[in-house]
């Protein structure tokens, strides 16, 4: 028979175990939930997606730089989404080059939507961000 001070002392170590296990877990969730807030997001532009983003807002948006052709140098094709070819380059910053990724439209002018341009210069937008 086992005697009431063993029982005991197996009652209070499997409580702590227990306790130590929900700890932990607190503990893990509160991490996660802090590394979520502490991500930086950068200075995102601000645009809602039910709102038209137009070729004159992208021309005219301080936050948006604008890249001379020239600094530009294009190399071979790295692969294809959906609405264009992603080509590696690179860009002349200085007397630097530094790698970048181009994106081309697939489409011509006679067949492209309006919906593509939007999304298209929403994503500009949205990289130039980054």
């Amino acid at each position: 028979f086992v005697s009431t001070v063993v029982l005991s002392s197996l009652l209070i170590v499997i409580l702590v175990a227990l306790i130590s296990i929900f700890c932990y877990c607190l503990l893990l969730v509160h991490r996660r939930q802090t590394k979520k807030s502490n991500r930086y997001v950068g200075l995102l532009p601000d645009f809602d997606r039910s709102q038209e983003v137009t070729i004159y807002d992208i021309l005219n948006d301080p936050q948006i730089p604008v890249i001379p052709w020239e600094d530009i140098v294009k190399h071979e094709k790295i692969g294809i989404g959906g609405s264009g070819l992603v080509w590696r380059g690179d860009l002349r910053v200085k007397s630097e080059l530094r790698p970048v990724a181009l994106k081309q439209l697939l489409f011509g002018i006679d067949n492209i939507t309006t919906k593509l341009v939007s999304e298209f210069l929403r994503e500009i937008k949205l990289m130039s961000a980054l």
